[in-house]
């Protein structure tokens, strides 16, 4: 459903570049003239010949190489034009929105909720909105919010690899009066891996924004601070071409008590060089306002 096949042929050509294994593949491809452009380009036109699966693949490769090597020479590739990439809906409580059209690509999802409860007791509001296809109501990301007993909450959480398509938001086990979300197209910096941790951090549950990895094993530091309730988080890491929390390779967890801080570390080993986030789901039990405020950082071993 997601195909990333450019994406994935990029990371390929700049881990080889910066000396990381890729991940070996098969098929022969036709030969290609290596040329004279950069002291790269015989390396890898061969690299491509050899990891190309078809002539898709390889084409898509031979794109990729022209680009890294002489980007100032190659304008952004072609491809459909996107239809209405900033959507807003509002509403409150359960329901379904109108439909809306989506070009593709990835996102950055804002849902904010309001509890608009006036009764005596003051207990926090949840909003749990999953973004579905029209054509088969299938589920393809999805959201939860919550916002203190007469209060305002705000997430903002990525969303990568969306299919063009018609899409609507389908809220569920809602209990907040007022609620909107916007969908605004983004640009997820694909680039080479950066050397030194990884650091990402939010509040409350949400996807993270993308990083690299060069592959390997990996130290994670889990840190995170309860508000006004017991504070549960669970982390996932979650290859970006994937976008499917059953397709973690690897995740952690910590329980803090109310108003309490504390860390933990854990190790994952052989992580396969690529793109990834981190998935990060918290549940706090708190009557009045509740916060759960997490820190991940990976550090390779």
């Amino acid at each position: 459903m997601r195909s990333r096949s450019i994406r994935s042929m990029w990371m390929v050509v700049v881990m080889s570049v910066a000396g990381v294994s890729a991940i070996a593949a098969q098929s022969p491809s036709p030969s290609v003239d290596p040329g004279a452009s950069g002291p790269y380009r015989a390396t890898l036109l061969t690299l491509c010949q050899e990891r190309a699966t078809s002539a898709d693949d390889l084409a898509a490769c031979l794109d990729v190489v022209d680009r890294f090597l002489a980007p100032e020479a190659s304008g952004a590739p072609e491809g459909p034009a996107q239809v209405n990439d900033s959507v807003t809906v509002k509403g409150g409580g359960e329901k379904s929105t109108e439909a809306f059209q989506l070009g593709g690509g990835d996102y950055i999802a804002t849902i904010n909720v309001r509890d608009t409860r006036k009764d005596s007791f003051r207990s926090e509001c949840t909003a749990r909105a999953s973004l579905k296809l029209t054509d088969d109501n299938s589920e393809a990301a999805s959201l939860r919010a919550t916002a203190p007993g007469r209060g305002k909450g705000q997430i903002k959480s990525y969303i990568y690899g969306l299919d063009a398509g018609r899409y609507y938001w389908d809220f569920d086990l809602t209990s907040c009066g007022k609620w909107d979300v916007t969908l605004a197209s983004t640009v997820v910096d694909y680039a080479e891996p950066v050397p030194g941790p990884i650091v990402r951090s939010g509040t409350d549950t949400f996807d993270s924004e993308a990083f690299a990895l060069t592959g390997g094993d990996y130290l994670v530091t889990t840190e995170a601070k309860a508000g006004a309730g017991q504070c549960q988080i669970n982390a996932y890491l979650i290859p970006v071409e994937e976008y499917n929390a059953f397709s973690n390779v690897g995740d952690v967890s910590l329980d803090i008590p109310e108003r309490k801080s504390g860390s933990d570390e854990s190790r994952l080993y052989s992580i396969e060089p690529g793109q990834y986030y981190w998935s990060v789901s918290t549940l706090s039990f708190a009557i009045d306002k509740s916060a759960c405020k997490w820190k991940l950082t990976l550090t390779e071993q």
